[in-house]
């Protein structure tokens, strides 16, 4: 990565690297320096905060997420992945309107209906939960893991039948 003085993508590209094998400290470093070289280089700036979610490191990653919203507001990954970073601190209502945006700004996101219904049932609201789960798996009707949150949700509900047929569901998927 020592060719020029200014290797943008090498650090770039050696954080992602780093980020899929699970290096995830050295990630960071790296998408740090990219950022360091190009503030403007907003993706950097979310791979790092990628990398300090991975790492449990969640009120870093949501300083990321916050600083590549505030300069990218159209950015529905970036408000998702602070969604993610929320919930794991158990804050699901303030994850849910996370949630809410990514969906306003990519109506297709189905891992965000999904997350945001794992929110609900977090909060013990399974209705809205239950029809979370069920615009993830209209979007896309292969996802096992929305049918069986949906089953649970109905489970929680002392809905059996309906909770049978979402397990049920989920096997055929999988």
């Amino acid at each position: 990565v020592t060719i020029n003085g200014s290797f943008l993508q090498g650090y770039f590209k050696r954080g992602l690297t780093h980020l899929e094998v699970g290096e995830y400290e050295k990630a960071a470093a790296d998408f740090s320096k990219s950022a360091e070289i190009n503030p403007a280089f907003l993706e950097a700036v979310f791979n790092r905060g990628l990398s300090f979610f991975r790492k449990g490191d969640y009120q870093k990653a949501i300083s990321d997420f916050d600083a590549v919203v505030k300069l990218d507001p159209e950015n529905a990954r970036a408000f998702f992945q602070r969604g993610m970073a929320i919930a794991a601190l158990q804050q699901h209502k303030k994850a849910i309107m996370d949630y809410d945006t990514a969906i306003s700004l990519e109506p297709a996101y189905t891992l965000a209906y999904y997350h945001r219904g794992l929110s609900y049932f977090a909060r013990q609201e399974y209705r809205e939960a239950i029809e979370e789960f069920k615009k993830a798996n209209r979007l896309n009707p292969e996802f096992s893991n929305s049918h069986f949150e949906c089953g649970r949700s109905y489970v929680a509900l002392h809905e059996s039948e309906k909770a049978i047929e979402e397990f049920a569901t989920a096997l055929e998927s999988d």
